[in-house]
């Protein structure tokens, strides 16, 4: 499965759920923070995920601010 498949958990009816053998967690608790590989990927997404990974740079955002902002 696609790693968006455990991100937002289909319903409990799906064929996952009576193949697993073990217990599985979903949504941000679902996969491992360190992921070595994703199957079933094509690769536009695949594209996509590496921009989001290595080129996205996260900027600190402060909730002041932005009522500061808001205000003007």
């Amino acid at each position: 499965m696609a790693p968006e498949n455990h991100l937002v958990p289909e319903p409990i009816t799906s064929w996952y759920w009576s193949h697993i053998y073990y217990p599985t967690k979903d949504g941000l608790d679902c996969c491992s923070d360190r992921p070595i590989s994703f199957h079933y990927i094509d690769y536009k997404k695949m594209y996509a995920m590496e921009y989001l990974i290595y080129q996205v740079k996260v900027s600190e955002f402060s909730i002041k601010s932005s009522v500061f902002l808001i205000s003007i």
